[in-house]
């Protein structure tokens, strides 16, 4: 077993596509005071009494809609993401996929590696842009792993929403999808939205413009575009403009065919898949649009790999962070 191993980092997936295994997911998810910053004493009551005997018949059904003979495609994605970063870094470097709620989770992984004799950890979660509801997550999951394994070494790597090899490989998945199925009229670059309140505290809304118009700026001539926010649940305010209501508004200004484009999202999931590609796709449809179609996420692609690798050379190469604050951009722990 080599001494450095490379823990690639997702949110997660239920193990299957039902309600038991959704409820056990969302048990997790939905606890952490990341996702859900109410007081515990409000929030846990509710969430124990009132959502999780109910959600999750919902969601199991949207996960069967997409579950492919594979398993849940984000976990598919990860392993093959994994397994492409392990051929492009070779035999020195151990490499392997884990997830901040549902199995395999990051503490279980590092602590089987450590057991076979890792000792340097490079945690490279998979969120482009910072946000406390998952790179903070991030922190507070690898905090935990120092302190089960306290000689191990381990950085963490920031956010990475300017990175010119993050912004190429973008660019290089929209020309190849433009390439085979031509343009749309326009052009949504969709992300994952957070609560107002959050966002008057955090620069996730900035970077999000950011990495957006730096992707745009990549093409000579680019259709269109609008920035916009998805995956808002709760009544309260969100970071707008709303890709669900633009899904509705386009087709009264005349736009036909969209193409949507999600910069956020490392790999395709529930919520691209689902969410806009089924969901969306109704949406888009009723409001008398012609066509919608899903630009897939980086996924596998080989830009993506190289991005990583090269996210994972540089931590090598540079000094050890550990006992600092794991990504240099947030707090180590959650706030109770």
């Amino acid at each position: 077993m080599p001494d450095t191993a490379v823990l690639l980092i997702n949110s997660g997936t239920p193990e299957a596509p039902t309600p038991a295994a959704v409820r056990r997911f969302l048990s997790q998810f939905l606890a952490d005071p990341r996702i859900v910053d109410l007081p515990r004493w409000l929030w846990l009551p509710i969430l124990h009494l009132a959502v999780l005997p109910r959600r999750p018949q919902r969601v199991a059904r949207h996960y069967a809609e997409i579950w492919g003979a594979d398993g849940s495609p984000l976990r598919a994605i990860s392993q093959r993401q994994a397994r492409a970063l392990q051929t492009q870094l070779g035999a020195g470097t151990a490499v392997r996929c884990a997830f901040l709620y549902g199995p395999p989770q990051l503490e279980q992984v590092g602590e089987e590696l450590y057991a076979a004799g890792c000792r340097r950890f490079i945690v490279v979660g998979l969120f482009p842009q910072l946000c406390t509801a998952t790179s903070c997550a991030v922190c507070d999951r690898v905090a935990r792993l120092a302190e089960r394994l306290p000689e191990a070494d381990i950085t963490q790597l920031g956010a990475y929403a300017q990175h010119e090899s993050y912004l190429d490989a973008l660019a290089a998945g929209l020309e190849d999808f433009w390439r085979t199925q031509g343009r749309g009229d326009h052009l949504l670059l969709s992300f994952h939205g957070i609560p107002e309140h959050r966002a008057r505290t955090e620069s996730y809304a900035e970077q999000c413009r950011a990495s957006a118009e730096a992707l745009v700026a990549r093409f000579d001539a680019p259709p269109p575009w609008t920035l916009c926010f998805q995956s808002r649940y709760g009544m309260a305010p969100w970071l707008r403009p709303y890709t669900e209501k633009l899904l509705t508004e386009l087709p009264q200004r005349g736009v036909g065919r969209v193409d949507v484009c999600c910069p956020g999202f490392s790999a395709d999931c529930l919520e691209t898949l689902h969410e806009l590609g089924v969901v969306g796709q109704q949406q888009w449809r009723k409001a008398g649009g012609e066509v919608l179609r899903l630009v897939p996420c980086l996924n596998d692609t080989p830009q993506h790999i190289e991005l990583l690798a090269r996210l994972v050379d540089d931590a090598i190469s540079s000094t050890s962070s550990s006992g600092g604050d794991f990504c240099g951009d947030c707090p180590r722990t959650a706030t109770a």
